[in-house]
């Protein structure tokens, strides 16, 4: 399994570099965005900039998103093209970008608008995909529009739950890239690791005292670690 780390500051992707260096086959992306307590916004340009610049192999996804609200509006679809196109002029190697309709489906028409303008980064669907209404027709969407990555549990409270594990399932047959983040922990990831999904997505669960006001923890990365590696040996994927 890989691990997708939350980051906000060029401190915190110092500390994901370091871990990617000791191993580099479980810490291989960060997504990069601010205002965590809000589920994260399009960080700022500054700090976009700044980490872009940095030497390391991970793969730096910038949340894109303007608004709280998962539906489409004009003036933030906008600031969303134009966020894009800076990532574009960097070294940043994905963009993490969702919207959904009034009647809880993909927004099919805009998405494709942003995947064609996105190229050639690497597009994730975040977690709007939680509050659609109907989970296979969605990933369908998603697989038809050539989107690489979806971010979700299958819950509408964007929290990871074992009751969700049927419909991540099924999904999962019909598009094998999903990133399981939402409320995955040191405990719970378990669960994850035993259904052998591809990549799990972690924010305050790696920080001191589970707060995103704090740094990352060297010791919670270490403990994330052994529990992949010892998984990895007893139970190898198939």
């Amino acid at each position: 399994m890989e691990i997708e780390i939350i980051v906000t500051s060029l401190d915190d992707l110092k500390i994901v570099n370091f871990f990617n260096q000791k191993y580099p086959d479980i810490f291989t992306r960060v997504e990069l965005c601010k205002d965590l307590e809000k589920n994260g916004f399009t960080a700022n340009y500054e700090t976009i900039e700044e980490i872009s610049k940095y030497q390391t192999n991970l793969k730096i996804f910038a949340l894109i998103r303007r608004s709280e609200s998962y539906f489409f509006d004009e003036n933030s679809y906008f600031s969303m093209i134009k966020d894009i196109e800076y990532c574009k002029s960097l070294n940043i190697y994905g963009v993490v970008i969702g919207l959904i309709t009034k009647d809880l489906t993909i927004d099919q028409l805009n998405i494709e608008k942003i995947k064609k303008i996105s190229h050639p980064l690497e597009v994730t669907f975040h977690k709007a995909f939680d509050h659609v209404k109907d989970y296979q027709k969605s990933i369908n969407i998603l697989k038809n529009l050539n989107i690489n990555y979806c971010l979700t549990v299958c819950d509408s409270n964007e929290k990871f739950l074992e009751k969700n594990l049927k419909n991540l399932l099924t999904i999962r047959k019909i598009f094998p890239n999903l990133i399981i983040g939402g409320g995955v922990d040191l405990e719970n990831i378990k669960i994850i690791l035993k259904n052998n999904f591809k990549i799990a997505h972690l924010g305050k669960a790696v920080r001191e005292n589970n707060s995103f006001k704090n740094p990352i923890s060297f010791t919670k990365m270490e403990k994330l670690a052994k529990l992949i590696k010892e998984r990895n040996i007893h139970f190898p994927k198939n």
